[in-house]
């Protein structure tokens, strides 16, 4: 029979204490790094979740005007943290700011829809027919005068446009559709720079307000998302940004010149006698809108002129007589229109316009509509 000896000698006893305590320092770091690890993990979660709920917040400002006590609200979503939500005029849009702790986010948003009536074209009930000559298309809802619509040939100008389909055809008003009251909105808090310029180059970018007399803006200018409040402006060839413009008088805007989206041209005149111009290859995307306008039976003073090389994206309302040629995308509301040629002057008359309803679009925050906020762009 063999016999085993059991016995250790003394020296293994530190042996296996080194290693012993080897382990448990292994097993609590491991420990340690997967709870950090969790810390990690919530603490991105909760960052996560905190921005989520700006995000959060301002799709529930856009759908829900009722949210707001003024121009605020702070809204608790997920978490016990509230989002704080601010919304500012901006021209004819909204800047809306959400914040939570730490996190901000900004957007510049318009309205989903430009109006209740969704119409591609109204044109105001004066007592005689719409006609539409040359190449002349109107895709969308039309709302025309109760004398209905013809379909005019001059000599030898033939109608080769599109034919109204009798299922889109609506009956318009003496007036145009009603606008909200609040109007175009320039801030008066510290945010903003005013620039008071008749020069012609600019360099500014945002939360800039440029006031003057008469303003002409060179190709050199470099602007982007700024409100001008002038009499009169001109937009020379060759420039392109974007901006919002205010005028008493008179705005012009020259061949080749490209407004960005979001743009736009206000003119609110206290003589009688807007006027805008949109001239041979310009672009213009935004809003045009003309108020204030003296009656203008004899159509010898429009208040808005678009060339037929021109384009305007957005929305276009006009309180008084145009010559309207060219492209339009987005939705059109004129009290009167006309066409020259040679020497005669045709009431009631689109030549060689192009007008398509668009509605996928953030039309100007100006007639009433449904409350829906849509996104512009963001801000920083």
């Amino acid at each position: 029979m063999i016999r085993i000896d059991r016995k250790m000698t003394g020296a293994a006893l530190p042996t296996v204490l080194v290693v012993s305590v080897f382990m448990l320092i292994l097993v609590l770091a491991a420990l340690t790094y997967l709870s950090m690890d969790m810390q990690l993990y919530a603490g991105w979660h909760r960052e996560r979740q905190q921005r989520m709920d700006l995000f959060s917040a301002l799709k529930i400002c856009c759908c829900d005007s009722t949210v707001f006590d003024e121009d605020s609200v702070s809204l608790f979503l997920f978490s016990e943290v509230p989002v704080n939500v601010y919304r500012q005029g901006w021209g004819f849009y909204e800047i809306m700011t959400a914040s939570s702790g730490p996190y901000l986010i900004s957007r510049l948003v318009g309205a989903a829809s430009d109006s209740y009536t969704h119409a591609a074209f109204w044109l105001c009930d004066r007592n005689r027919a719409l006609s539409l000559a040359g190449d002349t298309r109107i895709d969308g809802i039309v709302h025309i005068p109760l004398n209905g619509i013809n379909y005019m040939e001059y000599g030898e100008d033939k109608f080769i446009g599109d034919r109204l389909m009798e299922n889109k055809l609506r009956i318009a008003g003496k007036e145009l559709p009603a606008v909200l009251k609040d109007g175009f909105v320039i801030p008066e808090d510290e945010v903003n720079m005013h620039v008071h310029a008749n020069d012609s180059i600019l360099m500014l970018s945002g939360n800039a307000i440029v006031d003057g007399e008469d303003i002409v803006l060179s190709s050199r200018s470099s602007v982007h998302d700024i409100l001008v409040n002038a009499r009169k402006v001109t937009v020379s060839s060759g420039f392109r940004g974007s901006l919002q413009i205010m005028c008493s008088d008179t705005v012009i805007v020259k061949h080749g010149a490209v407004l960005e989206y979001p743009s736009g041209i206000y003119i609110r005149s206290n003589n009688g006698f807007p006027y805008v111009e949109l001239q041979d290859g310009c672009c213009m995307a935004g809003y045009v809108i003309v108020e204030g306008a003296a009656e203008d039976f004899s159509l010898s003073h429009p208040c808005y002129m678009q060339s037929s090389s021109a384009s305007l994206s957005g929305l276009l309302y006009a309180d008084g007589s145009c010559n309207l040629e060219g492209d339009v995308s987005g939705a059109v509301y004129v009290k009167d229109c006309f066409h020259i040629m040679g020497s005669s002057t045709y009431p009631g008359v689109l030549h060689d316009a192009h007008i398509s309803r668009n509605d996928t679009i953030a039309y100007p925050l100006f007639m009433d509509a449904p409350y829906r906020r849509k996104a512009i762009k963001k801000l920083h």
